[in-house]
């Protein structure tokens, strides 16, 4: 993958930072067949800006493209604390299929999710049948704590002309 980036690199105004920085970086469009997926492509931009040293970084990205022609987007936000916590919110669909993430992730774990996938088929063609739910990451990092509801209808996986169906 070939990343293009254009942007600023400065020496720090705080004793408690070393460099600021505000980059823009440009993924061109790339073929995924490499990946074997023919006919798929991603491409767009991320933009990180902060210090590096005591201060954080905020990233943006926005990416597109296509997964067996049909589209799929990335849109999100990723900013890191000075006392490194992540804050997150990243929002990411194909065809009608969606998946959020919002919230935290440092000494406490915070993060909520959400997924809506009517038609799996539009993710990969060797999946069938659809998947919905929602659910959280909490508690702390020595002792993580997942919650969280999956339902899926007509679930099955086709590989080397096997069908795998989950009941």
């Amino acid at each position: 993958v070939q990343l293009t980036s254009n942007g600023l690199l400065q020496p720090a105004m705080f004793a408690n930072e070393m460099l600021r920085f505000d980059l823009q970086h440009e993924v061109p469009v790339q073929s995924l067949a490499l990946l074997n997926q023919p006919d798929s492509t991603f491409g767009g931009s991320i933009h990180t800006a902060g210090t590096a040293g005591g201060g954080g970084f905020d990233t943006q990205i926005q990416l597109t493209g296509s997964v067996q022609n049909f589209p799929v987007q990335l849109d999100g936000r990723i900013n890191m604390r000075a006392d490194r916590t992540l804050d997150i919110n990243i929002d990411a669909s194909s065809g009608n299929n969606t998946l959020s993430v919002l919230g935290s992730l440092g000494q406490t774990l915070a993060l909520d999710w959400a997924i809506q996938a009517p038609a799996l088929a539009e993710l990969l063609p060797t999946l069938a049948g659809s998947l919905t739910g929602s659910g959280q990451v909490g508690d702390t990092r020595a002792s993580p704590e997942i919650r969280g509801t999956l339902n899926g209808q007509q679930l099955s996986y086709e590989q080397d002309g096997n069908t795998f169906v989950l009941d």
